[in-house]
């Protein structure tokens, strides 16, 4: 007789974990997921403490590739911070201000780096993040 095991339940103040249902992973992937079964079934080897981390650091970039994607197609995913991601404009402004989030940013100087004016950069920005550039930033 097989038992299933019960999840335990989540930690006070915190809700459950969000299901996912299972689709087919991408190659790319799947072949990620391979290397590091094969990976922790052996005796550990030299570069182990190398190939680990490696291997789960690109395990989840395709996650998070694939999640990106997914939402892409969604229709709630034209507003917010990925939407703001896969936008010509804002995608460029988007990685600098993540790049350095202390700078203190202005609003024209995001605006030049997305080639877009001051005025124009402010307006494109609220109507996809749904909040006004300052507003992000603090």
């Amino acid at each position: 007789m097989s038992r299933r095991r019960r999840r335990p339940p989540p930690a006070p103040g915190c809700s459950a974990a969000p299901r996912v249902p299972p689709r087919p992973a991408p190659p790319c992937m799947r072949a990620a997921v391979d290397l590091l079964g094969a990976e922790l079934r052996r005796p550990p080897r030299p570069g182990a403490d190398a190939v680990l981390p490696t291997l789960l650091d690109l395990l989840l970039l395709y996650v998070l590739r694939s999640w990106f994607d997914e939402r892409r197609s969604c229709d709630d995913s034209r507003t917010g911070w990925v939407a703001a991601l896969h936008d010509p404009f804002h995608g460029r402004s988007a990685c600098h201000i993540h790049a350095d989030p202390g700078r203190q940013w202005t609003v024209e100087e995001l605006g030049r780096l997305a080639g877009l004016s001051r005025a124009a950069f402010a307006r494109r920005f609220t109507r996809l993040v749904g909040r006004s550039p300052l507003t992000y930033l603090t």
